[in-house]
């Protein structure tokens, strides 16, 4: 138990640090259409919500004290060589009204196909929206990197006050 807690720390901390981007991540730049094997969510099942405590009250940015669970298996291909070696992950307005929230950027490690990371809902996240994963490939032995959008399961935000 101890082990696990340290290990969702340290993971917490690493993608805290991390600058992450602002903006419309629809207009990414080099993300491409999907063209070939992809991995997917294990973890969460679209139609899943999360509880987001005190993220509707707290406007100094540092979101609730809840998390959002992802787990992503990634692929390992050796005909043609093609390997899963992160994820980018943001939260979606299905309606379009509002900016994209990123959870982290360039998220996963080579050496480890199963993605998996908890993630602190943003300040004021409440509602519906489309958790979507930008999948980052390795292609060819010659380290070309293409990203894609993979997956987007709808999950729902349920904001609470702390009590």
């Amino acid at each position: 138990m101890l082990a696990s807690i340290a290990a969702v720390t340290s993971l917490l901390a690493a993608t805290a640090a991390r600058a992450l981007p602002t903006g419309e991540a629809r207009a990414e730049a080099g993300v491409v259409s999907r063209a070939g094997a992809s991995g997917y969510v294990v973890y969460p099942p679209g139609g899943t919500s999360f509880e987001n405590m005190g993220g509707a009250e707290d406007d100094n940015g540092a979101g609730g004290i809840s998390f959002i669970h992802i787990q992503y298996q990634g692929i390992d291909q050796n005909d043609p060589f093609t390997q899963t070696i992160g994820v980018d992950i943001y939260l979606e307005d299905p309606t379009g009204k509002q900016a994209d929230q990123y959870l982290t950027y360039d998220f996963g490690n080579p050496n480890n196909l199963l993605i998996d990371g908890y993630f602190s809902p943003p300040s004021g996240a409440c509602g519906d929206y489309n958790l979507v994963f930008i999948e980052h490939q390795n292609l060819g032995n010659f380290g070309d990197i293409i990203k894609f959008r993979a997956a987007a399961p709808a999950i729902t935000l349920v904001c609470l006050p702390i009590q």
